[in-house]
C-alpha cells in the first residue's frame, strides 16, 4: 500500500515508510478528519479488499462503507448522493475511479511538456473532483479513500490545469 501524496516535498522523497507504517498512517488521518476528506491509496486490488477489511476491524465506532466503479464516469456527486445511507458513512472507499483514467494516458506530456495542462488531457472525474471539491465538502461528512491499482500513473495527480487555455 502506498498513500499517494499530490505534492511530495524532498524529505518525503528521502523517507521510505514500511507497509506497517504507511497503514498507521492512514489510520491516523482517517481517525483525525472529521467529515469530509480526499485520500488516494495505491495498492493491489486484492490488498484494497483487505484494506477495506481491515480498517473496519481498526475503526469499529466509524461507519464504513464501499464503492466499485466498473466503467468510465464524469462525475462521483449523484452516485454518491444516491447511496441508500447517503449522508451516513464517515469513510467511502471507492475502488475502479483508474477506469476513468485509461482514455486519457496518451494523451499527457510530463512536466509542462506536450499537452501537459491543456484541459481535454485531465480526465474529467479529476476535474470534476478538483472543481466541486467545495460542494463535496458542504454536501458530504465523507472521508474519500480512492484505491489505485499499483503501477497506476499518478501524473493526474499532480497536474495543474490551464483553465485559459481555449484549444481543449
Amino acid at each position: 500500500m502506498l498513500a499517494r501524496q499530490v505534492n511530495k516535498s524532498k524529505w518525503d522523497e528521502m523517507v521510505n515508510a514500511s507497509p506497517d507504517e504507511e497503514y498507521d498512517s492512514l489510520l491516523n488521518v482517517l481517525r483525525w478528519t472529521d467529515g469530509f476528506g480526499l485520500v488516494f491509496v495505491q495498492c493491489s486490488p486484492v490488498r484494497g479488499v483487505q484494506l477495506i477489511e481491515q480498517v473496519r476491524k481498526d475503526l469499529p465506532t466509524k461507519r464504513i462503507e464501499s464503492m466499485n466503479l466498473s466503467k468510465e464516469i464524469e462525475n462521483l456527486y449523484e452516485r454518491v448522493k444516491a447511496l441508500p445511507k447517503y449522508g451516513n458513512p464517515d469513510i467511502l472507499f471507492i475502488q475502479g475511479i483508474e477506469n476513468s483514467f485509461i482514455p486519457y494516458l496518451s494523451k499527457t506530456g510530463y512536466g509542462g511538456q506536450g499537452d501537459y495542462y491543456r484541459l481535454d488531457t485531465v480526465p474529467p472525474i479529476l476535474n470534476h473532483l478538483n472543481l466541486q471539491r467545495e460542494r463535496y465538502r458542504n454536501s458530504f461528512k465523507i472521508n474519500f479513500i480512492f484505491l489505485l491499482p499499483l503501477g497506476q500513473p499518478h501524473t493526474f495527480l499532480n497536474k495543474k490545469v490551464n483553465k485559459n487555455d481555449k484549444t481543449g
